[in-house]
């Protein structure tokens, strides 16, 4: 069954869902970018996250197009065969490296995530601390045994 809307349509729908992901990843990082209460390290992992997530989402955007012309009723492939392995196989090197770019997000923000956790619970547990010594005073600042 030779359709010759399957390529186009599949290849529309990558192409528009990567302009989709970029356009949500850069109002994302407007907004991240100017948040005063981001300390300079988170502002550096959200940069770099955006940058990977760019990157992959532009990649699905120019997949897109690609599929289209892999389709042999839009290029002649039959006249060339070598060719169509061989830009098959550039096709789906691109879709394993955006596997493995997505791959790599996730284990980044996983990564940075448990980081970020572990430093919210020290700080909880300091002001734990501090709060048991506090309740430990008297209303009027002075300790207990005084």
């Amino acid at each position: 069954m030779n359709n010759p809307w399957i390529a186009p349509l599949v290849g529309g729908v990558v192409a528009f869902i990567g302009l989709l992901m970029m356009r949500h990843h850069v109002i994302r990082w407007r907004t991240q970018k100017n948040d005063p209460e981001l300390e300079s390290g988170e502002r550096q992992h959200y940069y770099a996250r955006y940058r990977r997530r760019m990157q992959t989402s532009g990649l699905l955007a120019l997949i897109g197009p690609l599929i289209v012309l892999s389709d042999p009723e839009i290029l002649p492939w039959r006249k060339a065969p070598g060719w169509y392995g061989v830009y098959l196989v550039c096709l789906l090197c691109l879709v394993v490296w955006v596997i493995l770019q997505a791959v790599g997000d996730m284990a980044s923000t996983k990564a940075h995530s448990r980081v970020s956790l572990a430093r919210i619970r020290r700080e909880q547990r300091e002001l734990e601390q501090k709060l048991a010594e506090l309740k430990s005073r008297r209303s009027n600042g002075r300790h207990a045994d005084d």
